[in-house]
């Protein structure tokens, strides 16, 4: 792993259990297909959980900001109607904008665990599919296979792979490959 780049290291328990296919050529054992967590693409990744987070906190904050603005019209309600400031219906607003601050915690940092996770899902269906068919072509470059490239049944592109394998199959039928 020392001598591969760091994309490869983060994924060469994928590229390793690939090499454990069956019989038939080109195809990939259900071990291997199974997806895992580690970044295949971290550049990528990175970058799209980045813009994903800062969308979710962008959406938190002005949340955030509508419920201050809320509770700040209900206490300007009670100053213009001129309720003394031990007032229980002050009492009442800041005992709800204390509860509604710990409910935004909360959900703010259920928001960020879950949008991570999920944009680490996505992000893997997108760089997964490019990641293997790049590693596909660089082995048939290498003469290690003619088969064709497969991608999981959740994977985006698959319209790529199939023009791929179509391109092969039309290469290998004119004897160009």
């Amino acid at each position: 792993c020392k001598a591969r780049p760091i994309k490869f290291c983060l994924i060469s328990d994928w590229v390793d259990n690939r090499k454990e296919s069956t019989a038939h050529e080109g195809e990939i054992s259900m071990k291997s297909n199974m997806r895992s967590l580690r970044l295949i693409n971290p550049k990528f990744q990175l970058i799209f959980l980045g813009y994903m987070l800062a969308i979710s906190a962008v959406a938190i904050g002005i949340f955030y900001v509508a419920n201050s603005f809320f509770f700040s019209n209900f206490a300007q309600i009670g100053h213009s109607i001129g309720l003394p400031l031990d007032h229980v219906f002050f009492q009442f607003i800041e005992n709800q904008r204390r509860a509604m601050n710990q409910v935004f915690a909360i959900t703010s940092a259920v928001v960020f665990f879950v949008l991570s996770f999920i944009s680490v899902i996505f992000s893997h269906r997108i760089a997964g599919p490019l990641h293997r068919l790049r590693s596909h072509m660089e082995a048939v470059v290498r003469g290690e296979t003619l088969a064709e490239v497969k991608l999981r049944e959740k994977d985006f592109f698959p319209e790529i792979a199939r023009s791929y394998n179509a391109q092969l199959l039309f290469l290998r039928n004119n004897k160009k490959v």
